[in-house]
């Protein structure tokens, strides 16, 4: 062998050393939020073609960790990356197209970026396809089909895919309605953390559709939904605490969930609040604004 070749392979395997300590660096420095510290390392790797540091700093920009949020940028380097398959960025780059972020909406570009994902095991791309088949968005509506594919995310430890085979039960979509499997399957979302199965359950003990009305259950899965920052529940706490259902009436604790809510975007839980305040003395009104404006600091205006 020449020694020009010799040289070039040693320079190759030189690079990609360098290349993988970069990356390897950049992502230990991201996992601990150094993201100052992490950008260079990353663009430095992503710059030579790693796929997973192409990853990274893609999502450094689309979720502006240490960075503007710039979806151009976001876009560039997770293409990059999902072009030599990493299922992670084809799945958020699929996300892009379908949410139009930074870019057109366009349906038939994130089915087909979802697919790849998907065909790699990814929960969240079969989960988006589930969504995209149940919905007929983009594509014809098929519930065979979506509920194949939230069934394989459910074997892939996806939580809200729980909450949708639930849902086509409840609603019989593509199956025999069976309450039953619904509701065992938002318990099973629910008891993982997922405020979708926490508030399905909330709204079966509320109204009794599929189970009997049991307002102490409704108040515990709202309350659990609530303080993740799901405002439907957030305004139907205030209206247990209001009415009394499920929990002893209290009016501070009404104003306060209903404020939160409304802080949150739920127009209906103002109106409810206005109504409130008409029998609160301004004292009254001031702690729970108070208790209200406390837990948004301390959840970061979670929703």
């Amino acid at each position: 062998m020449k020694l020009k070749t010799i040289t070039t392979i040693a320079l190759i395997f030189l690079l990609a050393a360098c290349t993988n300590r970069d990356y390897e660096k950049g992502e230990e420095l991201y996992s601990k939020e150094d993201y100052i510290h992490a950008l260079p390392l990353l663009t430095n790797s992503a710059t030579e073609g790693h796929k997973d540091a192409q990853f990274r700093l893609g999502t450094m920009f689309y979720y502006g960790n240490g960075v503007t949020i710039d979806y151009k940028q976001a876009l560039e380097w997770l293409t990059k990356a999902a072009d030599q398959g990493n299922d992670r960025a084809q799945v958020i780059v699929g996300n892009i197209y379908y949410l139009g972020e930074g870019v057109e909406v366009d349906y038939k570009k994130a089915v087909s970026w979802f697919e790849k994902s998907a065909a790699q095991n990814n929960g969240g791309a079969q989960i988006m396809l589930g969504v995209m088949y149940h919905d007929g968005t983009g594509i014809p509506q098929n519930y065979t089909q979506a509920i194949a594919y939230f069934q394989k995310a459910t074997e892939n430890k996806e939580i809200d895919s729980q909450y949708s085979l639930g849902t086509m039960y409840m609603n019989g979509e593509g199956l025999p309605q069976d309450y039953l499997k619904a509701i065992s399957l938002f318990e099973a979302a629910a008891n993982q953390g997922s405020e979708l199965g926490q508030h399905s359950l909330g709204n079966i003990y509320f109204s009794g559709k599929g189970a009997k009305t049991d307002y102490k259950k409704a108040f515990y899965w709202y309350e659990k939904a609530a303080n993740q920052g799901y405002s439907s529940s957030q305004m139907n706490l205030g209206l247990l605490y209001r009415d009394g259902l499920g929990v002893e009436k209290n009016i501070i604790e009404a104003h306060k969930w209903l404020n939160i809510a409304s802080a949150n975007g739920e127009s209906e839980a103002d109106i409810a609040r206005s109504q409130i305040e008409q029998g609160m003395s301004q004292n009254q009104v001031s702690e729970s604004q108070q208790l209200a404006s406390t837990w948004l600091a301390a959840h970061n205006g979670k929703k």
